[in-house]
């Protein structure tokens, strides 16, 4: 095996494209040579996510969350580091050589029976609808494709109450699993099936892997009470929220991302018949209804949601408490009021694709329809009553953000408003003005006088004799970002300049450290090159420090534009302020070009003087080999 992939995540990483992975989470757009999104870790409204390809890393400037592809898979899917290295090796194509040393989390071990339960069920399900020509019909008469079929992984619940029951119990799939799931129910110390009788749509989540199952009564007309309601989801687990969970999102994200675009409708059906029809963009709910999360989760994949009602009462009311859950992510909102009576199933057979394509595209902007059917309601209606509503409508958008959001935004919702409701926008401005102004009790108060606040513990320093010098950790800070981004600039440094981790008080910072040491003793033994950024930063195992080194690395690019000898440069300066530092530190003894009597001003202002000498002539020589930091230290002229 080639020394590059030594170890398993190196191959990995190596392999994996980390703008495609994070592109599958969230919409990014080239800005440079990065890609910048919104960050997924916070409540981001201006893209603060940056990914640079080159380095294979990410890090949010305004969070600070940061790391390679295997700390994106983690953070965003909640997997141990092993359930990560699994997930992203499948993607690849690289099966694993060995495990990872560090035993599993036991969280993750459970998690891992719980997948393999879904996807034992899955096989299961699949193979029974093969079996099973009454269920094969039903989904003929509903126009579902066999491709369909397979591509979704539908399938079928026998109807008997054990089926599954003894199909695990052969195969020796823990039952456990299978209860904390949802596919199997336990009463009176009896277990059985949870679906019998009802077609079987798999759930997946983002990385395609089933977590959950929905299932329809495969008889319309069985409306007794054996038969249960027409839909089922599993119930939530450790690996399912239906709360938060969209159906076929993982089959929609390249038409998402292609489209700039997602439809949400509200039944698996639906979004079948959607994707059947070449509508490839399309979602649905769990059959709850839509939340915060949700809208959080597709303001990171796109800039424009199409949310999809029936025409009744009851959906409009729903179309309401959508544009509420929309309002404050960064992403626009349109709601599609279908014909009454009709769902898009219906529309796609009797029309055609083309007909529902333009009703999505006629969407009404969601403030809009909302303020219309306000406008409505207030027909014919007196001034208290119209003030009374203004005044709950400001009061609620108040609750959702709008004394947050941009003075452009409350603008457009002022004056939406003052239509709708037949006043002036003036008077609707003063309203959310005087809204904003009201104290407001929050269930985060302030402790009472009974309660104490918790003490923070300072954090001790490394050495507590020798408390670090803070001016001089920033320019050693300096040194860490521009030795990640070019690690060769540390053949440079004299023997008496080298960092030391006394000058450090961020463990996180002296693990970082010590990662580049050794990949400098490394190199150095083996006379070999320093390893790429990227795979500096992969080498750290802490999770923390690793975060940290994104950090560091990020700012330097970012500074220098990733500019070789702007880096070199930020290096030097970075050197001069930290070596001044020692100068006026008599206690220091790490570098050894600090004068023998600290109260000797002349010896001080010579040294400086020496330091400056050299600084220069070091700029003569990067002008005279360039920006490369290993030309500079083969001329045997680091620091003259």
């Amino acid at each position: 095996m080639a020394p590059a992939y030594a170890d398993d995540r190196q191959r990995v990483l190596d392999a994996v494209d980390i703008v495609d992975l994070v592109r599958d989470s969230v919409q990014l757009k080239p800005k440079g040579r990065e890609w910048v999104g919104l960050c997924p870790f916070h409540d981001d409204h201006n893209p603060s996510l940056h990914v640079v390809p080159a380095k294979g890393i990410f890090h949010c400037f305004v969070c600070s969350t940061g790391g390679n592809a295997l700390d994106w898979v983690m953070r965003t899917h909640n997997l141990s580091f092993r359930e990560a290295l699994e997930a992203l090796a499948e993607r690849a194509g690289i099966e694993l050589t060995r495990r990872p040393s560090a035993g599993p989390h036991p969280r993750s071990s459970d998690r891992e029976h719980l997948r393999r339960a879904c996807r034992f069920a899955c096989d299961f399900f699949q193979q029974a609808l093969h079996d099973t020509p009454a269920a094969q019909r039903a989904l003929e008469a509903r126009r579902v494709a066999r491709t369909t079929v397979e591509r979704f992984a539908l399938g079928y619940a026998p109807d008997r109450w054990d089926a599954l029951l003894r199909a695990a119990t052969r195969q020796g799939v823990p039952l456990e699993a299978l209860l904390a799931v949802g596919l199997l129910k336990e009463r009176e110390r009896r277990r059985y099936d949870a679906f019998r009788d009802r077609l079987i749509f798999p759930i997946f989540d983002r990385m395609g892997r089933v977590v959950a199952f929905g299932g329809r009564r495969l008889r319309d007309d069985d409306a007794s009470e054996r038969a249960g309601p027409k839909y089922l989801n599993s119930a939530d687990s450790p690996l399912f929220d239906k709360s938060s969970t969209l159906y076929a999102l993982s089959h929609a994200l390249p038409g998402i991302r292609r489209r700039d675009s997602v439809v949400v409708v509200e039944g698996y059906m639906d979004a079948l018949a959607c994707h059947q029809a070449g509508l490839d963009n399309v979602v649905a709910t769990m059959g709850t209804a839509l939340t915060g999360q949700h809208a959080a989760q597709l303001a990171q994949l796109c800039s424009q949601a199409v949310l999809v009602f029936d025409g009744d009462d009851a959906g409009q009311a729903a179309a309401e408490r959508a544009v509420e859950a929309f309002f404050s992510k960064p992403i626009d909102v349109r709601i599609a009021v279908l014909p009454p009576g009709k769902d898009p199933d219906d529309l796609l057979r009797e029309q055609g694709a083309d007909a529902l394509e333009a009703v999505f595209d006629q969407a009404p902007e969601g403030l809009t329809f909302r303020f219309e059917r306000l406008r409505r309601a207030l027909r014919g209606a007196g001034p208290a009553a119209v003030a009374a509503a203004v005044q709950r409508e400001v009061e609620r958008f108040c609750e959702l953000g709008l004394t947050q959001a941009s003075p452009v935004l409350r603008r457009l919702v002022a004056r939406q408003l003052a239509r709708a409701a037949g006043v002036g926008e003036g008077d609707v401005l003063q309203t959310i003005r005087r809204c904003a102004r009201a104290p407001r009790r929050s269930p985060l108060a302030a402790p009472s006088r009974d309660q104490t606040p918790p003490r923070r513990s300072p954090a001790a320093p490394p050495d507590a004799a020798a408390p670090v010098d803070r001016l001089r950790e920033r320019a050693c800070l300096e040194m860490l970002g521009c030795l990640l981004a070019q690690p060769a600039l540390w053949r440079t440094l004299p023997p008496a300049e080298i960092l030391q981790p006394s000058e450090l008080s961020n463990d996180a910072d002296r693990t970082i450290l010590q990662a580049i040491a050794q990949q400098a003793r490394r190199a150095e033994t083996h006379h070999d090159a320093f390893p790429a950024a990227g795979d500096l930063v992969a080498s750290i195992d802490d999770a923390q420090a690793r975060q940290r080194a994104v950090a560091l690395l990020s700012r330097t690019l970012r500074e220098t534009g990733e500019d070789r000898a702007a880096v070199a440069h930020r290096f030097d300066r970075a050197r001069l302020a930290r070596r001044r530092r020692v100068l006026t530190t008599p206690s220091s003894r790490t570098l050894d070009t600090a004068p023998s009597r600290a109260n000797d001003s002349t010896a001080k202002d010579a040294t400086s003087q020496r330091l400056v000498e050299a600084l220069e002539r070091r700029r003569r020589l990067l002008r005279e080999c360039g920006s490369d930091p290993l030309a500079l230290a083969r001329t045997g002229r680091g620091d003259g």
